[in-house]
């Protein structure tokens, strides 16, 4: 993760979360970057926002994708905005 200075620092700020149990590992987090810049997919429909962590590596990893996530918890909502 360390070539990706954007995605650490972005994963440093999930990471201290209090609800960080529920995040993306940081090899997944990698893992998913990686494909989605390599594919730079025009549309991405995430299910389960959680606290955004993974949708923040989506959004990092594809800039110009739309992307549509999905959450039903109100509380995890208000932690993704």
């Amino acid at each position: 993760m360390l070539r990706y200075p954007g995605l650490r620092d972005l994963y440093r700020r999930f990471e201290t979360h209090p609800e960080a149990l529920a995040i993306i590992g940081p090899a997944d987090a990698l893992r998913l970057f990686k494909m989605v810049k390599k594919a730079q997919p025009k549309r991405i429909l995430e299910f389960g926002t959680g606290i955004g962590t993974s949708t923040a590596v989506l959004a990092l990893s594809a800039p110009h994708s739309h992307i549509t996530s999905i959450e039903q918890i109100q509380t995890c909502l208000g932690l993704a905005r």
